[in-house]
């Protein structure tokens, strides 16, 4: 979890990484162990300036991706939420949570060999002909 000045305390912000530009058609799935809740969530995408200095100045972020993610029933696991990734040039994106009061648990998929920073996504290729 990263913050940036300026972010409320309700809001959590995750860094990925993307392995390279232009994955076509990728998907960020996200889960968690959670059973009540209701999320809105973003995925921005993090200009290239953003990875140099800049003074005083924060650059501008994009979104690319937004979706809300609720589940309300305490005795069934909540379903994973699917954000499609378009193709872009970038490979630095955030996922902005507005969390509430309490933080949201993410849990890493099975089989998920990303980079700490983003392990608790995994990124799925549509399978083609």
């Amino acid at each position: 979890r990263q913050a940036k000045a300026g972010d409320p305390p309700s809001l959590s912000r995750y860094r990925i990484d993307l392995p390279y530009p232009s994955l076509p058609s990728a998907r960020l799935v996200l889960a968690t162990t959670a059973r009540v809740f209701e999320r809105e969530i973003r995925l921005v995408e993090a200009p290239e300036a953003a990875l140099e200095p800049r003074g005083d100045r924060e650059p501008g972020e994009r979104t690319v991706a937004a979706a809300g993610w609720r589940h309300a029933d305490p005795e069934t696991p909540a379903p994973e939420v699917v954000l499609d990734l378009p193709e872009s040039p970038a490979t630095r994106f955030e996922l902005l949570i507005e969390e509430g009061t309490t933080r949201l648990s993410l849990s890493p998929r099975p089989g998920c060999s990303c980079r700490p920073t983003a392990c608790a996504s995994s990124i799925r290729r549509p399978r083609g002909p």
